[in-house]
């Protein structure tokens, strides 16, 4: 019975989040890079007077050589200095607003969530960061083989993780 509910959740999220982009006015797309070096998907940012919408997906050579999603975190801030870091600066990831994960088997290409936006503002940008983990399984092999992927943006350190956040600036809502 909980799996079911939870089924059904998973279910309305994974179709909810896509179709609420789609009546944004404006989307923005920023790449979604693994292994620093491997374009995978992109990472869709929206908002109407209500909510900031944030979806990670991979794209069709992603998917065709078999990566899915299995884990999501995402943060969302209206300063850079509330995104948490470790002493060197690095994103903690586990302490990001949203996290989720998921089976291989759940085959999910793509995902995200909403955030509430505040009603008094410090400024119209928000700071968001975005953390991807797909994996597939190893060709011919019962391994999986994981990889770390990060929407593109502003590094949050020169040297070590190339772990990144993105700039984001309110569209008007017309």
């Amino acid at each position: 019975m909980k799996n079911n509910k939870l089924l059904l959740i998973l279910v309305i999220v994974i179709i909810m989040i896509p179709l609420l982009l789609v009546s944004c006015d404006t989307i923005e797309y920023t790449p979604l890079y693994a292994g620093r070096t491997s374009y995978v998907g992109e990472v869709a940012v929206a908002n109407d007077v209500d909510y900031i919408y944030v979806v990670a997906n991979l794209n069709q050579e992603a998917i065709d050589n078999g990566w899915v999603i299995v884990e999501l975190h995402i943060d969302v801030k209206e300063t850079l200095e509330e995104l948490p870091v470790n002493k060197t600066g690095a994103p903690i990831i586990g302490k990001f607003t949203f996290k989720s994960s998921f089976e291989i088997e759940d085959e999910i290409i793509e995902y995200g969530d909403m955030f509430p936006i505040p009603e008094t503002l410090y400024d119209n940008h928000f700071f968001i960061a975005v953390h991807v983990v797909i994996a597939r399984y190893e060709e011919g092999s019962e391994n999986i083989l994981n990889e770390s992927a990060w929407g593109v943006g502003t590094r949050f350190v020169e040297q070590g993780t190339w772990a990144m956040y993105l700039l984001y600036d309110l569209a008007e809502e017309e």
